[in-house]
Formats: structure tokens, C-alpha cells, sequence
């Protein structure tokens, strides 16, 4: 049978991915009642197990290696707990952002495990640990209703956390990402996409007029213009678009939309002038073979990790993800093309954008400003992240360095990301506690 698996694994790994994205559709249909819901969701968690599963039993067919049973045991454990404490505590959990977020775990903790298992081994204890703390968060929203006034707290939160990295930071192949407290490494412009947005969704929730829009830019460009001095541009593109997209669901203006393209495309060709290595970065794009051994090595390996993948991938094992520099963290989209394929790397694309358009849906639902604008904030961000991802490791647009969310290798980034889903889970909690109580049969409790 673990032959079996091994040798069909890549075929069921496409199975199962796609079975899961019809779920997410299916339950999103409001037509269903409860109880077929409930069914829709409980395959939902069998088939991220099984996912879990596959990719577990095929690394320790082919590498031989104990270690690959104990560690997928051992988190198996400790996410069935989880989820079952979640239910407990919250018996409303929106269940679609639940399972979801843990499918995207787990296929990070197969391709980390498959890389290295030393970083999967850390990976979960960073999740472990930020887990642990996103229990607490939909409490402290529900228990603390003035939230939406602590707006100059979270522009001024923000704005410090990012010049910590400017005036103490570590340079990171050419940017300023990180800072160090003790052994732990923080990137402060992951935890600033959330203040950013809160500062914005509050703000542009009390405050309409013009020349609040005004401000709300100001500080937002504030905030956009330290990354620009750190150099990390990729941060900056995903704050830019969370500023643009929130103005314009607050004011309902479309030309908010145009004159946010025309000043991004202004700001990158300025980028392109002042910095010498976003030069490189776009001369590498046009044409990565000119110089394959030098500045277009890591995009060109990239393209052929996904190009030698195939439709269903070499297998786990089988590939060569390692050379790919910085393969775990800003190129694992690339690693997932070639060992799992094109079909299951376009359905984990289509998987993102269908929890980030249910995202959406869930803002639109909300009737306190505050909780939708956080929550349409977020979802721009995820799509923005993934694109910049996706997108630069494909050579659709200049490569930026942006991790995949949920999948990558990066404590901050991952815990910015369970945080995004923990915060929403509050606001959702939130809003359905505000509903009259007869219109609770109606709503769509998933």
C-alpha cells in the first residue's frame, strides 16, 4: 500500500487538492442547510489529513528516514487538538477560514519537511506557538468594542516597529529586513501589514471627508516610504495596494482605482531610477538567459524547476529544488511546480483565490466599517503577496522576494498570516453577535 502511495502520490495529490477547492465552492453556496454544511466541512478536514498523509508516507518510502512518521504523527496530534480546542472555545468558528488555513500548512509543512526537515521542524514550532496566542485573539476583539478608535496606536506602532529596522536593522541581500532580539530574528514589515491596515480600516471608518482621505494617505506613505529607504520594495508594493484598495471601498470612488495605477507605476519608475539593484532586478526579467550564470541564475533555475516538473511533477525527492537559491522561502512556489506539478501548483493558486474572494464576501456581510475595511484589507494583502510570489518566481512580473503565505519558510511571515485569519475569526464572531436573534437561522454558520 506505501508503494502504491509513493508511486501515485503526485496523481493524489491532484485529487485531493481539487476536491478540496470544489468543497470551499460548494460550501460557500448558501442554498445548503446546516447539516449538509457540516458533512461538506468534515471532508474538508479528511482531506487535508489525507493530503498530510500522502506526503508524509512518500518521504519516508523514498528517504528511508523514522524521523518523517514521529514528526507528521506528532502534528497530527497537535492539529486535531487544536482545531477541536477551537471548536470548544468558539463553537461559531467560521470553519471554511479554519480548514483552509490548516490545508495551506500543511502542504508548507510537506515541501519544508521534503527541503530540509530541520526548517519543518522549526516552521511548527513557530506555528506551535502563534497558534497558541490566536486563541486569545477573537476573545480580545469580542471583549474589547472600541478597537475602531485606536487609530494613531496602530499608525504609530507601525511607523516604530519600522524604524527599529532602519535605525538597528541587518541587511538582507541589499534590503534592510530584520532585526534581532537575542536569537530571534523579527522582519517587522510583516506585523506592520496588520497596524497598517487596522490604522486605515479605523480611521476611514470614523472619518469620510476629503481631507481625512488625505491624512489616512499621508501616514500610510509614511509607513511606505521607510520600506522604500530599507529597500524592501515587495513590503511596500503590498502596503501601496492594501492603501489603494481600502480607499477606494471607503469613498466608492473609481477614480481612486486610476490615480492609485498611475502613482504605482510613477513609484516604480522612480524605484527603477534611484535603486541600482531594482535595475538589475528588471533587466534580469526582460531576459534572465543574458547572464544565467550571474543575476538571472536564480530566476532561471526557477523556471526550469517548473518546466522540468511537468503537468504532475517529478515527485517528491525526485527534483532539485536545492538549486534554486533561497528556495524554502522566496522560490517554494517553484519547488511545489516541480515536484508536485503544474496542475496542483495552478490549484493551489485557484485554492488562495477562493479563500481570498470568501474573504471579501465575509467584509461585505459585516456591518460594522471597522470590521469590513480590516477584513477587505487583508485579503488584499494575501492576493498581493501572492501574486509578487507567484508572479516573480514565473517571470510574470520583476521578482521582489515575497514569501507564500501559510507555505513558506519564515516565522514572521507565518505568524502574520495565522494572525490576518485569527482577527478576521474575531470580527466574524463579532458580527454574528450582533445579529438579532431571529435572523441567526439565516445566516451561513460554516
Amino acid at each position: 500500500m506505501g508503494s502504491f502511495i509513493s508511486e501515485t502520490s503526485n496523481y493524489l495529490f491532484v485529487i485531493t487538492i481539487l476536491l478540496f477547492l470544489l468543497s470551499d465552492v460548494l460550501v460557500f453556496n448558501n442554498s445548503f442547510n446546516k447539516s449538509v454544511k457540516d458533512i461538506i466541512n468534515l471532508s474538508q478536514v479528511i482531506l487535508g489529513i489525507f493530503l498530510h498523509a500522502i506526503g508524509y508516507i512518500t518521504l519516508l518510502i523514498r528517504s528511508d528516514d523514522i524521523r518523517y512518521f514521529f514528526f507528521f504523527a506528532f502534528q497530527e496530534i497537535i492539529i486535531l487538538a487544536v482545531i477541536m480546542i477551537y471548536h470548544t472555545l468558539y463553537p461559531k468558528i467560521n470553519k471554511i477560514l479554519l480548514y483552509n488555513m490548516f490545508f495551506f500548512l500543511f502542504v508548507g509543512s510537506i515541501m519544508l519537511s521534503r527541503l530540509k526537515f530541520d526548517l519543518a521542524l522549526k516552521q511548527f514550532i513557530y506555528e506551535l506557538v502563534i497558534l497558541v496566542f490566536s486563541f486569545f485573539v477573537p476573545y480580545i476583539i469580542k471583549r474589547i468594542p472600541s478597537l475602531d478608535k485606536w487609530y494613531f496606536i496602530y499608525a504609530g506602532v507601525g511607523i516604530s516597529l519600522l524604524l527599529i529596522v532602519v535605525l538597528a536593522g541587518r541587511v538582507v541581500n541589499g534590503s534592510m529586513l530584520a532585526f534581532r532580539i537575542g536569537d530571534m530574528s523579527f522582519q517587522s514589515a510583516e506585523f506592520v501589514k496588520i497596524s497598517l491596515i487596522l490604522f486605515l480600516a479605523s480611521y476611514l471608518a470614523n472619518y469620510k471627508k476629503a481631507q481625512n482621505y488625505i491624512f489616512a494617505i499621508v501616514i500610510a506613505l509614511i509607513h511606505i516610504a521607510i520600506l522604500v529607504v530599507s529597500r524592501d520594495l515587495g513590503s511596500a508594493g503590498i502596503y501601496f495596494m492594501s492603501m489603494i484598495f481600502l480607499i477606494f471601498v471607503s469613498s466608492e470612488n473609481i477614480l481612486t482605482i486610476l490615480t492609485g495605477a498611475i502613482a504605482g507605476l510613477g513609484s516604480f519608475t522612480l524605484a527603477y531610477i534611484m535603486f541600482d539593484h531594482v535595475k538589475v532586478r528588471v533587466a534580469t526579467w526582460l531576459n534572465p538567459w543574458e547572464d544565467i550564470r550571474g543575476s538571472g541564475y536564480q530566476l532561471t533555475q526557477s523556471l526550469f524547476a517548473i518546466g522540468t516538473g511537468g503537468w504532475f511533477g517529478l515527485g517528491l525527492l525526485k527534483g532539485m529544488p536545492y538549486s534554486i537559491p533561497y528556495v524554502s522561502e522566496d522560490f517554494i512556489f517553484s519547488a511545489i511546480g516541480e515536484e508536485m506539478g503544474v496542475f496542483f501548483s495552478c490549484s493551489l493558486i485557484f485554492l488562495y483565490l477562493a479563500v481570498i474572494l470568501y474573504m471579501f464576501k465575509l467584509a461585505k456581510s459585516m456591518k460594522n466599517d471597522f470590521y469590513k475595511y480590516t477584513i477587505y484589507g487583508f485579503g488584499v494583502s494575501l492576493a498581493t503577496q501572492v501574486v509578487l510570489t507567484v508572479g516573480g518566481g514565473s517571470r510574470f512580473i520583476p521578482l521582489t522576494g515575497v514569501t507564500l503565505p501559510l507555505i513558506s519558510m519564515g516565522g514572521s511571515s507565518l505568524w502574520t498570516t495565522i494572525l490576518m485569519f485569527s482577527i478576521i475569526q474575531g470580527m466574524v464572531l463579532a458580527n454574528e453577535a450582533e445579529e438579532p436573534v431571529e435572523e441567526e437561522e439565516e445566516e451561513d454558520e460554516i
